[in-house]
């Protein structure tokens, strides 16, 4: 096992399947949101609730108590 700067454990058997071009990633949308909270803007994609929020709010449409319960559960 590999811990990396970040206290991150990598397996051998990650590793041996990376250097023999045997490892497949597979990632869901969640990987590309905010991953820490000093996190630039910028530099990732919000996630349903924000984007939902960002698009009730440019629309100029107040988000209803009933909607704001359907985004509590996302």
């Amino acid at each position: 096992m590999i811990f990396t700067d970040d206290e991150v454990n990598l397996p051998e058997r990650l590793l041996e399947s990376l250097t023999n071009d045997r490892l497949v990633v597979f990632a869901g949308a969640g990987v590309s949101m905010r991953a820490y909270k000093d996190q630039g803007s910028d530099t990732y994609y919000p996630g349903y609730k924000e984007l939902a929020r960002a698009i009730a709010e440019r629309l100029g449409r107040p988000i209803t108590d009933s909607e704001e319960g359907f985004l509590a559960g996302c």
